[in-house]
């Protein structure tokens, strides 16, 4: 298996991937989610890379894009809370990992509930 590339188009007046000279294909095939600044070639960058059927998951946090495993060791600092203008206890990584914690849960009972209006839904049959 190799890599698969997701693009994003900032522009939709911009051109359709299919419809694009060999010169600028070749530029946005050189476009990575991984460098620190922001590539943008004809209205489309890139957003995440999936490696041999394996997705890196991504994570955007107060302004920055970074990959979730390395999360822990770049989310160091004492989070700033800008309403009360103090610092919580708290790190930012601790602070992250609850939002994600408390969203896989959501989505958890989301689709429990979807699969179970599913189940209800299905006509019985008589043997």
């Amino acid at each position: 298996m190799g890599t698969s590339t997701l693009f994003r188009r900032y522009n939709d007046l911009r051109g359709r991937l299919s419809n694009m000279p060999k010169e600028e294909l070749r530029k946005i095939d050189g476009l990575s989610p991984w460098k620190d600044e922001k590539e943008v070639v004809g209205g489309w960058s890139v957003i995440m890379e999936l490696h041999n059927g394996d997705v890196i998951p991504l994570v955007w946090w107060r302004g920055r894009l970074f990959r979730l495993r390395d999360a822990p060791s770049i989310l160091t600092e004492r989070h700033y809370n800008r309403y009360t203008g103090k610092f919580t206890p708290a790190a930012e990584w601790t602070l992250l990992k609850r939002y994600l914690e408390a969203e896989l849960e959501r989505l958890d009972k989301e689709y429990k509930r979807a699969r179970a209006r599913q189940y209800r839904a299905k006509p019985k049959s008589r043997s």
